[in-house]
């Protein structure tokens, strides 16, 4: 780590994380399922960090509402600490995260967004974008959360984690794209975020996808 820039260390406590408001618990809590499904997607990932990040998926899914709207349930904020902490040290396993988060880290250093508020909002169309070339996995964190794939295509499993995705988002009261009303993002300022931010950014060796400098640019088009 860089003395500095970067934490040695994290105080992780289900007793201090209650007292976040509903809106950063959700943010926050998203930000561990984020590290959770791009380090299982991330082409860089092994077996270590892939078993752990599955687990990841699965405790958020299960706790992240009731940790939103309900911080004196005490086992919810215990689990959501342990998925968090589990999401960091599993990305020190092997893997890393990807496209959500580097264009996300753009959004947050420009316009001052919170960091997982950035993450939740583009993760639907940017994972959509890296769905083709994995979509086993998707099928898979799809059953993390719950959802019966029996007798499903590899095409439909994977869809079913979109759709519950969205409807997690949803129940988190974050909406998708929208990026220009909600945060200030400017068309000119687009691909200065993607040369800028995400092409030095270590998240681009991670991504399912191979980086595409116009690809990137119309991702996030279609999303202002």
């Amino acid at each position: 780590m860089v003395p500095g820039l970067a934490p040695t260390s994290a105080l992780i406590d289900p007793l201090l994380v209650r007292m976040m408001p509903q809106n950063y618990a959700a943010w926050t809590g998203f930000d561990a399922l984020c590290h959770g499904f791009e380090s299982y997607l991330c082409k860089m990932s092994s077996h270590y960090n892939s078993a752990m990040e599955l687990k990841v998926v699965k405790m958020v899914s299960d706790n992240l509402r009731e940790f939103t709207y309900n911080r004196m349930n005490h086992k919810a904020c215990e689990n959501m600490c342990w998925a968090e902490s589990m999401a960091g040290v599993s990305i020190g396993f092997g893997g890393g995260v990807g496209l959500v988060h580097g264009l996300g880290h753009g959004l947050s250093a420009l316009y001052d967004v919170p960091h997982g508020l950035a993450s939740a909002s583009v993760t639907l169309p940017l994972e959509r974008y890296n769905q083709p070339s994995c979509p086993q996995k998707f099928a898979e964190m799809a059953e993390a959360m719950g959802v019966d794939t029996k007798g499903m295509t590899k095409m439909q499993a994977s869809d079913k984690w979109f759709d519950e995705m969205e409807r997690l988002l949803s129940d988190l009261n974050i909406e998708t794209g929208n990026l220009k009303e909600r945060f200030g993002l400017e068309r000119n300022k687009i691909e200065y975020i993607i040369k800028m931010q995400y092409e030095k950014d270590f998240c681009v060796e991670g991504n399912p996808r191979n980086f595409v400098f116009q690809d990137c640019v119309n991702l996030l088009e279609d999303m202002l």
